[in-house]
This record gives C-alpha cells, sequence and structure tokens, in this order.
C-alpha cells in the first residue's frame, strides 16, 4: 500500500466465467464447421492510489477562476509534480460485475487420412463493470485549504464506478499429424488482437465529487492507457503413447509480447515469453482417464527505459506456472 508501485496498482481482483452452448456439422466427410454462443459474467474489485496530478480536470480546476494558479499537472506532468503524496488518494472500487455474450467460429478440415487442420475465431468481448466506489479525501488541502476558494471535499466520498476493457478477438491454427501409430505430432499457431485492448476506462460518479465553483463535475474519467501491440505465438507438441493405456505429451513454445515500453508497468509485466508444458493421460478404463499437466511460462528478463510512466522504467522478470489434474468420463455408445 505505501511502496513506490503503489500508483501503477494495490490490489486487484477479477474473475470471468463463460457458459457456452456450441454445436457443429459435418459439412462433408472430411470437413466440418462450428460455432459457438457464450455468456460471460464476472466481477472485480480494484484497489489504486489515483495521483490527482495526472488529472487534467484537476488542473484545469487550479488554473481557472476562482483559484488562478498556473500549474504543471495534468496526463503530460513531468514528473518533479506527479505522484506526491499530498495528490496520492487511495481509490477502492468493490462489488463490480459484468454481464456479456460473445461468439466463436471454427472448421475443421481432413485433406489426408492422418492429417487434421483446424482454425478457430473467437471474437472477444465489451466488458463494462459496473459497481460502487470509495476516495479517500481526507486531507486538508482537499478538506480546509482550498475552502474559500470553493473547492471542498468531503472525508470520504463514494459513489458509483464503470471499470471498462476489451478482451481481444483471437485466430488460431492447429496442425496435427498421426505420424507413427504411438507417436502423434501437432503444431498450434495463434494471433491475438490485443491491440483492441487499448485503455482500462475508468468512470467515476457521485455528488460529492461535484465542486461547481470551480468547474469540476459529478462525473470524472480517467483512462490507463495501455495501448498493447497484437501477438503471435507458435507451440510445437508430441503425443506419445508410453503403454496402451498411458500417453505423454509434450509442448515447448514462444509468445511475443502485448505491452509496449511506452505503457508497461508494474500492474501488468510483459516481455517475451518461453512456453513449457508436460502432461500425463492415464487411461483408467477405456472411457475414464486420469489426466496432469503442468504449464509454465518465462518471461526473458526485459529492460524498460522510456516509459511515459516514471516507474514503469526498470527490469521486468516474470515466471507462471500452471498444474492442473482433470477426470474426464466419457458416456454413451460409440466413440
Amino acid at each position: 500500500d505505501e511502496g513506490p508501485q503503489r500508483f501503477a496498482l494495490q490490489r486487484a481482483f477479477i474473475a470471468i466465467t463463460r457458459v457456452a452452448a456450441a454445436a457443429a456439422v459435418e459439412f462433408h466427410p472430411r470437413v466440418w464447421l462450428g460455432a459457438h454462443l457464450s455468456y460471460v459474467s464476472g466481477a472485480a474489485n480494484f484497489a489504486q492510489r489515483q495521483d490527482f496530478g495526472a488529472l487534467a480536470d484537476f488542473s484545469d480546476a487550479l488554473a481557472g477562476p476562482p483559484i488562478n494558479q498556473a500549474n504543471a499537472f495534468g496526463p503530460d506532468a513531468p514528473s518533479t509534480v506527479r505522484e506526491l503524496d499530498v495528490l496520492g488518494r487511495d481509490v477502492v472500487i468493490k462489488d463490480a460485475a459484468v454481464h456479456a455474450v460473445t461468439f466463436g467460429l471454427g472448421v475443421t478440415v481432413k485433406p489426408i487420412d492422418r492429417l487434421t487442420i483446424g482454425l478457430a475465431y473467437d471474437h472477444g468481448s465489451n466488458l463494462d463493470f459496473a459497481g460502487d466506489f470509495e476516495i479517500d479525501m481526507n486531507d486538508e488541502l482537499f478538506t480546509q485549504d482550498l475552502r474559500k476558494n470553493g473547492l471542498e471535499y468531503a472525508p470520504r466520498v463514494e459513489g458509483d464506478a464503470t471499470i471498462s476493457l476489451s478482451t481481444p478477438k483471437r485466430f488460431t491454427l492447429g496442425v496435427h499429424h498421426d505420424t507413427t501409430a504411438t507417436i502423434d505430432l501437432e503444431l498450434r499457431l495463434a494471433y491475438v488482437t490485443w491491440s483492441d485492448f487499448d485503455r482500462i476506462g475508468v468512470v467515476l460518479e457521485s455528488e460529492g465529487l461535484a465542486q461547481p465553483a470551480v468547474g469540476l463535475p459529478p462525473r470524472n474519467s480517467v483512462d490507463l492507457p495501455r495501448r498493447w501491440d497484437d501477438t503471435v505465438s507458435v507451440e510445437g507438441l508430441v503425443h506419445a503413447d508410453l503403454l496402451a493405456n498411458l500417453r505423454l505429451l509434450v509442448a515447448l513454445g514462444y509468445q511475443s509480447p502485448a505491452s509496449p515500453d511506452e505503457t508497461i508497468d508494474a500492474s501488468g509485466p510483459d516481455g517475451h515469453r518461453l512456453i513449457g508444458a508436460l502432461g500425463v493421460d492415464w487411461g483408467l478404463t477405456p472411457d475414464t482417464h486420469l489426466i496432469a499437466d503442468a504449464r509454465v511460462q518465462r518471461l526473458i528478463e526485459r529492460e524498460v527505459e522510456d516509459s511515459e510512466h516514471d516507474l514503469g522504467n526498470g527490469t521486468y522478470n516474470l515466471l507462471i506456472a500452471a498444474f492442473g489434474l482433470h477426470l474426464q468420463v466419457r458416456f454413451g455408445e460409440g466413440e
């Protein structure tokens, strides 16, 4: 809460669930077409220290009548007047929820018996989380010092909050080859339009924010710039039958970075990633399988020197590991 990255992010909780109805049709003995319709719901809670010195509305309020105080505040404020403790106010957004709908399309082609090619498209979503906010304004600068000039906040301001962001579109190509009786090879390529995620938009609305004497409205909008780049990833997989009922999966891959130097910060570390995975599929019965897997992403160490955000500069490292245990049961007759 008091560390140097408190202006980037203090806490974030985001949970997204998707429930999909999908269908596929055999268009040709070697061609299948499919589609899905998904209902997306989610919940979010955030805590961040907002730098009022980076807000254009606050700069204009100080510069205009009746205060008439020239200043260098605003989105392009120099580092000497940014992230000052007196202008850093704690903001909490809680109980934010979202509901949305998205879709996807796919085609699978089997040009020869041993080769299968699949192409999938996921449309992504525009998500608007709606919740409540609280701002700690309990500092004499905001509650007393400028009272005679028409600017006076309550020690705590509460109201409605909206967080807006876009999830990207995803194009995925998979090629699977039954190389031998016991070994399959697979190649996966993906292109993700992270450029759709250009910002996190935050809108706060409350009568407690209104300061009509200095021209501040009850509604305040802040854009947290991201301006991410589209990414490509490639992954090679080997499936091998070790025993009649035991199958091994090994994967290696690479993913390009989405976050550019200009907008990277501690809330979204990113860089060139190396990917590895290992999985074991144990057939307990012909219709029941126990599957264990592990997946690791390693960010190649990244040095940033020209971030638009002072605290975005520095060295970035990241290691993500995921482990899973799954039970798969097939019901009914046939394959």
